[in-house]
Parts: structure tokens; C-alpha cells; sequence
């Protein structure tokens, strides 16, 4: 998911919804909430490319200080404490690192910038974007964040709701499984040829 950047995605993100919406014989106006919001709520539930790289970019890093393979945390710590040391021009504490990764823009890491990216900028990026925040405690990292993954599609859905000209007829549909159940199975949808 690194190799490609987050427009990259935007853009594969774009020709879906378009494919999507004509699939679904949904006007080219139709809210784009309706596709990437929660099937709870009566949405289409499709994963968003731009949004699961963000939590790939992040679970990567993740897994890469958490291995169990020794020798590959120490490695991947090292290149991350390289990284932030090299921002801060100083050795880097455990709240820098945390810092760091979390996205944060306030005193120190404000004034200077990382001349190329590496796993650690891509997954600093992603936390700030997805509102992630990493603690360490004697170099070992942990991530908070309740419910990443549903987080965007109830955001989804709560914005389609909030639509003046479309939220009614959502509110409608989300209060019954039967209005969208043919959206993930398929079943009693019949197709006719007028």
C-alpha cells in the first residue's frame, strides 16, 4: 500500500464509485455517502481504498515494532528513533516517539520536516489523518483508537442522514433490514427486461 499515495488511491477510489453507481443505476449526483456509508444504516458498505491504506500504513508500523522476531523490532525501532532523531536534531525520548507517530505539529516537531518519506513519515501521516494515537513505554508501542475500521462508515452514513435532500428517505431505509438487504445477498432481486 506505501508504493502508492494517497491520491493514487483517491483516484481508484473514484473510478469504483463511478462503477458503483452505475451498477447500481444511481444518478452521477447521487451522495457519495450512500456508497462508502455503514450497511447498518442502510448504505452500501464498500471499502474506500484511500481509507483502508491509511490503516494498512499504520498496522504495517505497528507490526514491524511489535515482532516477534527480535532482531526485526530492534531493527524497525532503531530506524524510527533515526527517523525522529534526525526531525528533532536530538536524541528522541518515548513521548517523542509517540509524538512522532501520532501526527502531532506542536513545539519541536512544528519547525522542521523529513526530507524523504519511509515507512515511519507514511504511517505518521495515516495516524493524523485517522486520528490514531500511539503511547510507547520502554520502546514498545500500543495504539489507541476505538473502532477504526466502522468509524468511517458511520461517518459516512451519519453525513448522507445530515443531507437535506437525501437524509429523510436514509433515516427511512436504515430503520428496516428489508429496504437494502439485496445490496450484500443478492436475494428476491429480480432483474427485467421492459
Amino acid at each position: 500500500m506505501a508504493q502508492f499515495g494517497k491520491s493514487d488511491w483517491s483516484s481508484v477510489d473514484k473510478a469504483i464509485l463511478k462503477e458503483v453507481k452505475e451498477i447500481l443505476g444511481l444518478p452521477s449526483s447521487a451522495s457519495n455517502h450512500y456508497v462508502w456509508g455503514s450497511r447498518d444504516h442502510g448504505c452500501c458498505g464498500v471499502p474506500s481504498a484511500a481509507v483502508d491504506s491509511d490503516l494498512y500504513l499504520i498496522d504495517s508500523a505497528f507490526k514491524l515494532l511489535n515482532s516477534q522476531d527480535e532482531d526485526v523490532a530492534t531493527l524497525a525501532l532503531a530506524q524510527l528513533k533515526r527517523t525522529v532523531r534526525h526531525r528533532l536534531q536530538r536524541d528522541p525520548t518515548d513521548g517523542d516517539l509517540a509524538s512522532f507517530l501520532s501526527g502531532c505539529m506542536d513545539l519541536d516537531f512544528k519547525s522542521t520536516s523529513n526530507a524523504r518519506q519511509n515507512t515511519w513519515t507514511l504511517a505518521r501521516k495515516a495516524s493524523n489523518r485517522m486520528g490514531v494515537t500511539w503511547s510507547f513505554s520502554d520502546g514498545v508501542p500500543t495504539i489507541q483508537k476505538d473502532d477504526v475500521w466502522m468509524c468511517g462508515r458511520l461517518h459516512e452514513a451519519q453525513l448522507l442522514l445530515n443531507n437535506k435532500s437525501q437524509g429523510k428517505a436514509m433515516d427511512c431505509v436504515r430503520l428496516s433490514k428489508a429496504s437494502s438487504h439485496f445490496l450484500t445477498k443478492g436475494k428476491f432481486t429480480r432483474f427485467a427486461d421492459w
